[in-house]
């Protein structure tokens, strides 16, 4: 039930809080410039998207700070912009730390891949087309296919490491520690959880990939390049749903944890 009532939870914070969606269109603002990239002329252009996607990675840290922040009074009740600003301050230190820990676990499982996918990919052609050399490719598969699911339990289990650190005022380590042990004595709902995000996230998914085709005409299988205005309305409503959808996914994270998360430390 940890997934359903959380559920009910961020669609009642988000209706009482529609500053929430405020704070999370500042993503998809953000984001706008760089979808538009490859459809650019000018290289001046692709610099000052360059320039803002880094500054999107400097930011975010602050950002998600902020809407957790946001979330958590929402769910008890109202928020402010207040709140925004004061959290994602206070918590942008530990969780620029945590996406840091982050890219070090993203680098380490590339290069590892790229090792495995070497050293396999040696074994099978030396090996031939025979059936010697039939098992290494299976084998190969075998070894990608457990790496890929470690990686990705690894995901389902540290996933609330920042409504940890903002939550429960803790370090990036000890965030990632009480994101493990709170899904880990509730998997099944978390489970769940999780599917209803990659629900929205793949609904959500297809409608940027569709507003990347029309910033990108050339690749859409040669339809007529759109007009200005279209492109426009696209953005609008790109901009305006990810609002909803953040507003809604990040507050559906903080309830969900508040449900199943550590008893200690004690809470704020």
């Amino acid at each position: 039930m940890g997934a359903i009532s959380a559920g009910r939870q961020a669609v009642g914070a988000v209706t009482r809080n529609p500053i929430l969606i405020v704070a999370t269109v500042l993503l998809g603002v953000i984001q706008l410039p760089q979808l538009f990239v490859q459809s650019a002329d000018s290289a001046v252009i692709v610099v000052a998207s360059g320039v803002l996607s880094l500054l999107f990675l400097v930011l975010y840290p602050f950002l998600f700070g902020g809407i957790i922040g946001m979330g958590n009074e929402a769910v008890e009740g109202k928020t402010s912009l207040g709140t925004f600003v004061s959290a994602g301050k206070a918590n942008y230190v530990s969780l620029l730390g945590a996406f840091f820990i982050l890219l070090g676990i993203g680098v380490v499982y590339v290069i590892g891949m790229l090792i495995v996918g070497a050293v396999g990919g040696f074994a099978v052609v030396s090996t031939g087309g025979d059936a010697l050399g039939g098992a290494a490719f299976l084998g190969l598969v075998a070894v990608v296919l457990v790496a890929f699911l470690l990686y990705f339990v690894l995901l389902f289990f540290i996933q609330f490491f920042g409504q940890a650190i903002v939550l429960d005022g803790v370090g990036a380590v000890d965030g990632f520690r009480r994101s493990i042990g709170a899904v880990r004595g509730h998997k099944l709902s978390t489970l769940g959880y999780s599917l209803v995000l990659a629900l929205i996230g793949g609904v959500f998914g297809v409608f940027g990939a569709v507003f990347g085709l029309l910033g990108t005409p050339q690749a859409a299988g040669g339809f007529p390049t759109p007009s200005l205005g279209v492109v426009a309305v696209a953005a609008v409503v790109f901009v305006a749903l990810t609002g909803v959808v953040g507003a809604f996914s990040m507050t559906y994270g903080v309830a969900f944890y508040r449900d199943i998360r550590p008893a200690e430390p004690s809470a704020p």
